[in-house]
């Protein structure tokens, strides 16, 4: 059975509840002006409306890509080509994904994701999106399309493509069929959940066989793969697969590589109301590991990767924060207000979460979607809060980010990607209310050499 050393309850629940906001910034950003430090993506007309519902990037030292998904689950994606600098190109480079024709048959997803180097039938390939699943022109399952317009299919577990890809082949409409998740490797591993069927399973880097993961309870979380993400432990890989209905987040550890790959059971989180209705992960303090971002019906927390590595495999636990190892808590915080931006109560703080090092100082900053927000008198405008997740407050908010342009219901922050310029990233996100994306490219906690390096932050 898994133990783990006894931290305090009470402390976690203090800092899961804590609320106090230092002096923090805001920021009108005017998107229309010369240069601006928020720019708004053109929404090509072959997307249907909800642009902007799902993000992810790809990206190396020559190029990085955004690709920006409309409504599931018949809508086209979009991919915008961002440079490496400050000057994105504002207009589609490819409508293709998703583009069902007489050989093809996709559902897109809401969590699309970015893949630098992918396992193709026939070698490997780059600059590749996962963007629906469905039947391709070669057979069934996760649908993939490079920058040199290659286009292929992952295998998927029977049960899927019994219970999911052939109800859709058939016109069924299964809103949330498939939730992603990749590392930010060269070479990532990729997870996927499926919560209409309590199951997830995942793909080693460069590897075309579908591995499935089982929890070691003994009765199965209903709402299993509603939410997954993927953590880099130095070299290594945590799985993180959501069960937010019964509030709890599973732990799994990849053993092996290829085909042979397998996930082992190492813990479960829960006793929090809503736990795991969002995950994300990257490097929010400075060592090599990826750190664990859990949204619940109220709160953030953020867990230390190189902890987590470390639990023990087990074949039984039991799903609690109570045992957690010292150290494991980086950070816990809610939603706030500020100058322009208010209405927590029901502003849906934490429905979509991402991890960036938007201040170039090797460290990064997690930001949370908060699409229901009301902005300057705007409801449902939708605004980001940043956390910077170290120092002596560290459940303070930074920044709280908005666009000039934003009307009611626009919901921006439904959904976030954070591609990798140079030496920082930038910040994407959707507001697919409406059916805009934006590009933010200059937050208030950029340093001054930084600031001044770009046109668009002056």
């Amino acid at each position: 059975m898994l133990r783990w050393s006894v931290s305090s309850r009470a402390r976690l629940r203090s800092l899961l509840g804590a609320m106090a906001l230092s002096a923090c910034s805001w920021s009108r950003f005017d998107e229309v002006s010369d240069d601006p430090p928020v720019v708004a993506l053109k929404r090509p007309g072959a997307l249907e409306s909800g642009f902007g519902i799902g993000l992810a990037s790809v990206g190396n030292a020559e190029s990085v890509q955004l690709l920006s998904i409309g409504s599931s689950p018949r809508s086209r994606a979009a991919v915008y080509e961002l440079g490496v600098s400050d000057s994105p190109l504002v207009d589609a480079i490819d409508t293709g994904h998703c583009d069902s024709d007489e050989e093809t048959l996709c559902a897109s997803l809401s969590t699309p994701v970015g893949l630098a180097r992918a396992a193709g039938p026939s070698g490997e390939f780059e600059f590749c999106f996962i963007t629906g699943i469905g039947a391709g022109s070669n057979g069934w399952g996760l649908l993939a399309r490079c920058a040199d317009d290659t286009q292929f299919e992952l295998p998927v577990p029977d049960l899927v493509e019994e219970e999911l890809i052939r109800p859709i082949l058939d016109g069924e409409t299964i809103p949330e069929p498939v939730m992603l998740a990749v590392d930010r490797a060269e070479a990532p591993a990729l997870l996927a959940g499926v919560p209409s069927l309590a199951t997830a399973f995942f793909y080693a880097p460069l590897s075309r066989a579908p591995v499935e993961l089982e929890s070691s309870s003994n009765e199965v979380d209903e709402s299993f793969g509603s939410a997954v993400a993927v953590l880099d432990a130095d070299g290594d890989r945590l799985f993180a697969v959501a069960a937010p209905e019964q509030g709890n987040v599973w732990l799994f550890r990849m053993v092996g590589t290829g085909a042979t790959a397998r996930g082992e059971p190492i813990g479960c989180l829960g006793g929090i109301s809503g736990l795991g209705r969002a995950l994300s992960a990257g490097r929010v303090d400075e060592d090599e590991f990826d750190d664990l971002v859990i949204a619940d019906e109220k709160n953030v927390t953020v867990l230390a990767g190189d902890v987590l590595a470390e639990l023990p495999v087990s074949s039984s636990v039991a799903c609690s924060f109570a045992s957690l190892p010292e150290g494991a808590l980086l950070g816990s915080f809610g939603c706030g207000s500020t100058r322009g931006v208010e209405g927590c109560s029901g502003s849906e703080f934490g429905a979509a979460l991402a991890v960036g090092d938007l201040d170039g100082d090797g460290d990064g900053e997690v930001i949370v979607g908060a699409p229901r927000m009301t902005v300057r008198g705007e409801s449902g405008a939708g605004a980001l809060l940043i956390f910077d997740v170290e120092g002596d407050d560290p459940h303070s908010f930074a920044e709280v980010l908005f666009a000039s342009s934003l009307e009611q219901n626009d919901r921006l922050g439904a959904a976030l990607a954070t591609p990798r310029l140079a030496t920082r990233d930038i910040l994407a996100a959707g507001a697919p209310g409406g059916a805009k994306t934006f590009l933010f490219y200059c937050p208030e906690i950029l340093p001054s050499n930084l600031r001044a390096g770009s046109r668009r932050c002056q």
